[in-house]
């Protein structure tokens, strides 16, 4: 099975959505997912000085995925625990607002 299908069951049983409709949790999954994304960058950027930060916006513009992972492997220690405290951390907000 698909990594990104497992992922997305699991974010899909933590968030509580399994009996929405399926375009209704591929909508809020992508939002999540986006969500994160712009949390990681925002975070990563706040830990950079000037000049790691001028390397990183440059290397968000070339939009290449290995290049971006490279650098932020090497900008962040322990990156897998880095980007699973964000992830887990926006999920739980997400479970708030779902039920406010």
């Amino acid at each position: 099975m698909n990594q990104k299908i497992i992922l997305d069951e699991k974010v899909i049983s933590a968030l509580g959505i399994a009996t929405i409709p399926q375009a209704e949790q591929e909508d809020i999954v992508k939002k999540l997912e986006e969500n994160i994304q712009r949390k990681i960058v925002l975070a990563l950027s706040k830990n950079l000085n000037e000049e790691e930060l001028k390397a990183f916006e440059a290397i968000l513009k070339l939009k290449d995925v290995k290049i971006m992972n490279a650098f932020i492997s090497s900008a962040v220690p322990d990156i897998n625990e880095f980007i699973k405290n964000i992830a887990v951390s926006t999920i739980e907000e997400f479970k708030k607002l779902a039920v406010a």
